[in-house]
């Protein structure tokens, strides 16, 4: 059965209260009743085996039975790095990469995307959507950790962050970097299955928006580390690719 979430704040010792929409989706959807049993995650690695005490109009509460840690947590943390696409694509990739198991994502503005930087407010609407369409696919996997996204940003500027956080780390732990992209040679996608095999090292993916990366775009990210990566014989769209690429790195070790 898929997790519900619980707000840390809602959590009291063995106890825990749910209110607002997951209150409603427990109770009215699912229809649980009083005894029953279930599971939530506070997203942040924690989760609480549960049997309903109480289920009100407004809230219901919950003792815990036990407590489990990091369950579905693959032990590689992969962040996909996505050109931004339409709104359906991008919701999509989001989706299909959390059950996956990736740990994070940053959505990029490259010269193909079909959007752009927008106002303040709606940049907000925007991760507090994406936030919604993680949540519902972290209780779908049955995964603790809610993955984090970042505002979006220019690939520019992703690729400079990206440079630094490596510099700033441990020789042995350095971050590994892949870019699809399907022109990629087959000495350049070696090195990339390389990179892929190691589940101990961090992986951080790149993948475009529909229509891909201009040559001076892989050029630039080729120039901060990044390796590129052909999947497969065919050329996939952004949506299969990120997923493919996601599940060779989390899904085969």
């Amino acid at each position: 059965m898929p997790f519900n979430f619980v707000e840390i704040k809602d959590i009291n010792g063995d106890s825990l209260t749910l209110s607002g929409a997951e209150h409603k989706h427990v109770t009215k959807v699912m229809r649980h009743k009083k005894g029953d049993r279930l599971s939530l995650t506070d997203g942040a690695g924690l989760v609480y085996d549960c049997i309903i005490t109480r289920a009100g109009n407004k809230d219901s509460s919950f003792e815990i039975i036990t407590t489990r840690r990091n369950v579905g947590e693959p032990q590689r943390k992969v962040t996909m790095a996505i050109g931004m696409s339409t709104a359906s694509k991008f919701d999509q990739i989001l989706q299909m990469c959390v059950e996956v198991g990736v740990s994070a994502f940053a959505p990029v503005l490259t010269a193909k995307s079909k959007v752009r930087l927008e106002e303040a407010d709606k940049i907000q609407r925007k991760l507090n959507r994406w936030r919604e369409v993680i949540k519902s696919a972290l209780k779908q996997s049955e995964r603790s950790r809610l993955p984090e996204i970042a505002p979006p940003q220019s690939l520019e500027n992703f690729l400079t962050n990206s440079r630094l956080t490596n510099s700033q780390r441990d020789s042995r732990t350095e971050i590994g970097k892949l870019i699809a992209e399907p022109s990629a040679g087959n000495a350049e996608t070696t090195q990339g299955l390389q990179i892929m095999s190691d589940p101990s090292q961090p992986l951080i993916i790149l993948v475009g928006p529909e229509s891909g990366f201009t040559p001076e775009e892989i050029t630039l990210a080729s120039e901060n580390g990044f390796t590129p990566f052909k999947v497969g014989q065919s050329v996939l769209r952004a949506e299969t690719a990120a997923v493919s690429l996601a599940s060779l790195a989390l899904l085969t070790h």
